[in-house]
């Protein structure tokens, strides 16, 4: 399975171009779900919004690569958040941080 995420500033068009690479290539995407959690909360999100967000972000992705589809395309990935939602340790793993992961995550897996 080949993993694709795009990244970069706000409204570059990441958004766009993940639709029509999805559209191109019949592959799925995770779509970045802070923009569907800002949608219902009626008021600007906080510091305390990006646990929550991560959250589903994190399971969303992760529904999805168990499907293992040939190409599998992330409008946004927690890695490339601004914000530290991660730390790394002299084995070069990637330990989750308040997100409710279950494990650690080795950077091959990313």
């Amino acid at each position: 399975m080949k993993v694709v995420v795009l990244t970069g500033p706000e409204s570059a068009g990441k958004s766009t171009l993940c639709s029509a690479l999805a559209q191109r290539f019949q592959a799925p995407v995770v779509r970045e779900y802070v923009r569907e959690y800002m949608h219902g909360l009626g008021r600007e999100t906080c510091l305390a919004d990006v646990t929550p967000i991560a959250q589903v972000q994190w399971q969303r992705e992760q529904a999805a690569r168990a499907l293992r589809p040939p190409l599998l395309l992330l409008d946004t990935h927690l890695l490339s958040n601004h914000r530290t939602l991660y730390t790394s340790d002299a084995a070069d793993d990637i330990h989750c941080v308040d997100l409710g992961c279950p494990r650690t995550i080795n950077r091959t897996e990313v």
